[in-house]
């Protein structure tokens, strides 16, 4: 039990890291360790398959991995978890919904862990929680939900002293098509996630970076910013990159990419 939940805390602590990982904790070197561990009793439980799902999926494709994914997500949803994992697993669940391009169930999840975290009282744990949601409802367009969610995760970032890059605000500012303030915020972001190791964070200004230059006709800029995103190292992520990829390539001449 206690292998398992601990190459499952690994696996996400090397999403994290994303293409800063170091050697020997990069995610399909994690993903081969762990599928040395033991499996799970008859009646696995919802982060062991989350963990056999993710590996799967690093390891062997996203359709070797979906039953078992689509099983995890199933289980976060009917509530076959208690408070205490939902807490622990919900945004590497949220990114098992992700990895399917199941965005209801992501949306779904995501709001549960939110107030999961709201109501446990724990202010770092409620910063990620903010965070995560803030994306979700900037990807569904609820902008209002996205920056009234920016100024509670501020004000709990105030309180804690957190440095995490604010994935939300950056991708707000892009879909809204407001460059001066995008670009500030991808930059300082960029710079910041670089000096602690995150490479999602890296991730998320590629991200928001191609968002934006597509939303502004600047293709070519989109182009870059979207491959750098495309191929990072984010088995579930990164994949919601590919739409801007594709986008910018067509808009810049390069039909066969």
């Amino acid at each position: 039990r206690l292998a398992r939940d601990t190459y499952l805390h690994a696996l996400f602590a090397s999403i994290v890291a994303g293409r800063l990982a170091q050697p020997g904790g990069r995610l399909l070197e994690v993903a081969r360790a762990a599928r040395s561990v033991a499996p799970p009793s008859p009646a696995p439980l919802p982060r062991d398959l989350l963990l056999d799902g993710m590996t799967t999926m690093i390891i062997d494709g996203r359709a070797a991995a979906e039953p078992t994914l689509r099983r995890a997500v199933q289980a976060f949803l009917r509530d076959e978890i208690s408070t205490d994992d939902r807490a622990q697993w919900g945004l590497l669940g949220t990114g098992a919904a992700v990895a399917l391009w199941d965005f209801d169930s992501w949306a779904e999840m995501s709001g549960r862990h939110l107030e999961v975290a709201r109501a446990s009282g724990a202010l770092a744990p409620l910063s990620a929680a903010l965070n995560a949601h803030r994306v979700v409802a900037t990807f569904c367009g609820d902008f209002e939900t996205a920056a009234s969610l920016g100024v509670e995760e501020n004000a709990v970032k105030e309180v804690t002293g957190a440095r995490i890059a604010s994935y939300g605000g950056m991708l707000l500012a892009a879909y809204q098509g407001r460059p001066a303030e995008a670009e500030e915020l991808v930059a300082a972001n960029a710079d910041d996630a670089f000096a602690r190791g995150d490479g999602r964070g890296l991730y998320f200004a590629d991200w928001a970076t191609a968002i934006l230059h597509n939303g502004l006709g600047h293709y070519r800029k989109a182009l870059l910013a979207a491959e750098h995103a495309a191929e990072d190292d984010f088995a579930p992520y990164c994949g919601r990159a590919l739409p801007e990829l594709i986008e910018a390539a067509v808009r810049s001449g390069e039909t066969a990419l």
